[in-house]
């Protein structure tokens, strides 16, 4: 009976060893599972930490970049309201074109009473303004010119239209 009990025992202790080892084995995998988790972690705080310096700089950046486009906006603003008077022969000129659907070179000299190589100098100074611009004509002997959106403008903050 003694031989029994001794196996029972024995077979008991394997019994436990076995469980013992699974338990080891599963810990060790938790341990695993533990060390890959922190170290994934340690690296989204880093990324994280980079990620906020990186935000930092833009926003920075972003502040620089408004206060610039404000500063050339209001830059812009004072260049187009101060837009350089015309002389007088350019205003007529351009009060000129403006009365009309379209107007040529050679009928400008008519009106202001020069040479049409006058007459076309004050239509190029307006059109490097913006104040008229004008279409080639293929058929035409002449390019009519147009008033621009900016010409009635003008014309109307100085109540000549």
């Amino acid at each position: 009976m003694g031989d029994i009990k001794d196996l029972i025992d024995l077979t008991i202790e394997l019994a436990n060893r076995t469980e013992n080892r699974q338990v080891s084995e599963a810990l060790l995998e938790i341990n695993r599972e533990v060390l890959t988790l922190q170290s994934e972690t340690m690296n989204a705080l880093r990324e994280n930490a980079d990620l906020f310096r990186e935000n930092a700089g833009l926003v920075k950046k972003v502040a620089e970049l408004t206060a610039t486009i404000s500063r050339l906006e209001e830059d812009a603003k004072e260049v187009g309201d101060a837009l350089p008077a015309l002389s007088d022969e350019e205003e007529k000129l351009l009060l000129f074109v403006a009365q009309r659907e379209r107007v040529f070179a050679s009928q400008v000299a008519a009106h202001l009473g020069v040479e049409k190589v006058k007459a076309e100098y004050f239509l190029d100074s307006l059109i490097k303004r913006n104040l008229i611009h004008y279409i080639v004509s293929f058929n035409a002997p002449e390019n009519p010119h147009f008033p621009t959106p900016a010409a009635r403008e003008y014309l109307a903050e100085r109540d000549l239209i």
